[in-house]
């Protein structure tokens, strides 16, 4: 409890320079916020216990620590002259009560007696700082008086507390009562100032500590203005070597002051529920503001709300998709923009200068891509034939999508399972893999996106659960020309850029002007399938864009006639062999003929 200057100076010495690290810490994290909003005053008041002591600080510390990492922008304030740690400034003052101390209190030269009810609006005047928040824990001198002629009774030490509250709640720079009292039940405790006590003096200080907290809670409090701001925190147990908490102690009453502060201030997040998956990219944020930002309303304070909505939970500049920083106080939800679909998002919300809610997350719906194709091998009047399904190609070699090779080189992992996965007996009207491609315009750019999907024998294209369009992640909704690419089959695009996400297929089946082509005189981009059908030219074993003698002399001429292992290119029909009928009804044909989508 006793500590010479020459040991407080020492301290403050030793933290100076963790005070001076920690402060631009919280600067730089700031940012530009520090430059536009007025800290928060924030007062330790109280008795030796919000001092501390040199070598643990207190709770003040790991206090000031709690806040920073919540971003809180804060500032402690107090005029008290023994300070050390890394915010010194506090009204933390050893040996002092709530009321006036008994008059044969022995006399102390490092504790001059004074209590804070006294002080708080005269004398040394702690409220002349104008604080926003005061944390108060004070009472536990009182109830611990041992050594002389007057103890005061729990009730009186409680209607000491009432007095304080009242001289804050008159205090004549706050006219609005806006000042947000953190008032702790103290920590249970015992004496140990060298004073011979009768044999029931624990039991004694436990029973009276034990009434003045009840007295708080059942009686102060609730008697108190009901404009009153007063939050009560439970500082019971946070017991250390008698007096002061133990460093552990500390520590308890930091995670509780900061706990309470957090429960006050900290806005409640509602919807999307946290993790919440397929939400719609104008998804609206709904939270539930936290009892400060009633109060403040009550008392006709100002204030915002603050926003942001990002790709990782650091929330850094880099990372960070959305962010609203002048919310008005009567707004609780908010709709975003800018969110791409198929992402995982973070989000947080906070009062302006106090801390972050929670953060939650939410996942957006993929872009769903419908579009609609023929490949000219397979096609027979109407449908395709699923030969690579059936014979089990697809099952045996095919559970992975093939397009990680040159030319196409696609890095997407999407798989249906492994070998003898029943994915293609479940789904036997698929034909085969394709690569569905989006472009921002006709020639290709590093940021076009790709998806491995299925082409079915009616020629929609699925995702690999067989059923829903091509699913795009990390892509915002627009304009874009699709491109269908396949193993062995001539590659088209859509003539125009289609809006995405689209409900009604891009059907490139019914038309030739369906697909794009440079000019007016460029050659036909599709295979004329008859009955007003067209499909994807077949014959380009290489993908290399066109059917030409390397892909009869290097890929059919070595295959025809061998057993098939797919994804060989010279299967021009998709039947599972590779023969005749493929050279000649397809490759030949088509020798000399050339993708009109832009490589």
């Amino acid at each position: 409890m006793n500590c010479s200057q020459s040991e407080r100076m020492i301290s403050t010495i030793n933290y100076i320079v963790r005070r001076k690290i920690l402060l631009l810490i919280t600067i730089l994290s700031w940012g530009s916020f520090s430059q536009t909003f007025a800290q928060v005053k924030i007062m330790p008041l109280g008795d030796s216990i919000t001092e501390g002591n040199p070598g643990d600080i207190g709770y003040r510390d790991a206090l000031y620590q709690h806040l920073s990492n919540a971003e809180y922008y804060f500032d402690f304030v107090g005029s008290y002259t023994p300070k050390f740690g890394i915010d010194p400034d506090h009204e933390g003052h050893p040996g002092w009560m709530a009321g006036p101390p008994a008059n044969d209190l022995p006399n102390d030269p490092y504790i001059p007696p004074g209590n804070i009810r006294d002080n708080l609006t005269s004398g040394l005047q702690f409220l002349n700082a104008n604080p926003d928040i005061i944390l108060l824990h004070i009472g536990t001198n009182d109830i611990g008086q041992s050594c002389c002629t007057f103890e005061e009774t729990a009730t009186e030490v409680a209607a000491d507390i009432n007095s304080i509250l009242d001289n804050i709640y008159n205090f004549t720079s706050d006219p609005n009562h806006n000042i947000v009292i953190f008032l702790a039940q103290v920590i249970d405790n015992i004496d140990d100032r060298g004073v011979t006590p009768p044999p029931d003096w624990s039991a004694i200080i436990h029973s009276r500590t034990v009434e003045f907290n009840n007295l708080l809670v059942n009686n102060i409090v609730p008697n108190q203005p009901i404009d009153q701001k007063i939050v009560l925190v439970n500082m019971y147990t946070a017991l250390g070597d008698g007096v002061h908490p133990s460093p552990q102690g500390y520590g308890l009453m930091a995670d509780e002051w900061f706990a309470k502060i957090q429960e006050y201030f900290q806005p409640i997040l509602d919807l999307p529920i946290d993790d919440a998956i397929n939400r719609p990219v104008d998804i609206n944020l709904t939270w539930t503001a936290p009892l400060a930002a009633t109060d403040m309303i009550s008392h006709s304070e100002t204030f915002n709300y603050q926003l942001q909505v990002a790709t990782n939970p650091d929330f850094s500049a880099l990372n960070l998709v959305y962010e609203d920083l002048n919310i008005s106080s009567a707004t609780t939800s908010i709709q975003p923009t800018g969110l791409e679909y198929g992402t995982e998002y973070f989000w947080r919300v906070r009062i302006t200068n106090y801390g972050w809610s929670e953060v939650w997350n939410f996942t957006t719906e993929p872009l769903l891509v419908s579009a609609k194709v023929f490949l000219q091998g397979p096609y027979n009047a109407g449908t395709m034939s699923t030969s690579l399904n059936t014979g089990d190609q697809l099952e045996t070699y095919a559970y992975n999508q093939p397009y990680n090779v040159p030319p196409w080189s696609y890095s997407g992992t999407e798989t249906v399972g492994g070998p003898g996965t029943t994915f293609f007996n479940d789904n036997p009207d698929i034909v085969d893999w394709v690569l569905v491609e989006l472009r921002t315009s006709t020639s290709p750019s590093p940021s076009d996106v790709r998806r491995a999907a299925f082409v079915k024998n009616n020629g929609d294209i699925v995702d690999i659960d067989g059923t829903s369009p091509a699913e795009f992640s990390g892509i915002s909704g627009g304009d874009y020309y699709i491109v269908i690419k396949h193993r062995n089959h001539l590659a088209v695009m859509s003539a125009n850029a289609v809006t995405l996400p689209n409900v009604s297929a891009y059907d490139f089946t019914d038309a030739q002007n369906k697909a794009y082509k440079p000019t007016v005189g460029s050659p036909d981009p599709m295979a004329d399938l008859g009955g007003t059908k067209y499909g994807m030219y077949s014959g380009d074993a290489n993908a290399d864009g066109s059917p030409d003698a390397f892909d009869n002399n290097l890929y059919w001429m070595p295959a025809n006639g061998l057993p098939y292992n797919y994804p060989g290119g010279a299967d021009y029909n998709l039947d599972g062999g590779v023969d005749s009928f493929d050279s000649n009804l397809f490759w030949k044909p088509n020798n000399g003929k050339a993708t009109q989508v832009p490589y």
